[in-house]
């Protein structure tokens, strides 16, 4: 099954406010495109984006439409989704300064991340992968 990015960003989405549910953590997904991120997770409606990337061909990732200079979220998280696992790394707005970004479109303020050793070495530090921790991080 082939999925646009649009689908595949809100199946990745639905697919979190889902997890949370069974963890007993609030998450009310936004469903417009001017609000600057993609959820409110936890008791104190925490903006949060959601970035997700499917393992590909080459066995690598890349995440789109990273928004470092965006001030409606405070968190970014990121999914990892492979044939065999998956993994969810929360980082702040902030420290995306750590990451290696690349510009995306000439002239604008998107990136892309790949997982670069230097990007995942940053990342794991950040947590352990599992979605329990990464939500943890912003409740």
């Amino acid at each position: 099954m082939t999925l646009v990015p649009k689908s595949r960003g809100d199946m990745a989405e639905k697919l979190i406010e889902s997890m949370c549910e069974k963890i007993e953590v609030k998450c009310k997904l936004r469903h417009d495109n001017t609000s600057g991120f993609d959820a409110w997770i936890g008791e104190k409606k925490i903006p949060v984006e959601i970035k997700y990337a499917a393992e590909g061909n080459n066995g690598g990732y890349t995440f789109n439409q990273i928004r470092p200079d965006d001030k409606g979220y405070r968190y970014i998280i990121f999914f990892f989704m492979s044939p065999t696992e998956c993994e969810f790394y929360t980082i702040k707005r902030e420290d995306l300064k750590l990451l290696t970004l690349n510009k995306q479109h000439a002239g604008n303020k998107t990136y892309t991340m790949t997982d670069t050793k230097k990007n995942m070495s940053v990342l794991k530090k950040m947590g352990d992968g599992s979605f329990v921790d990464a939500i943890n991080k912003i409740k």
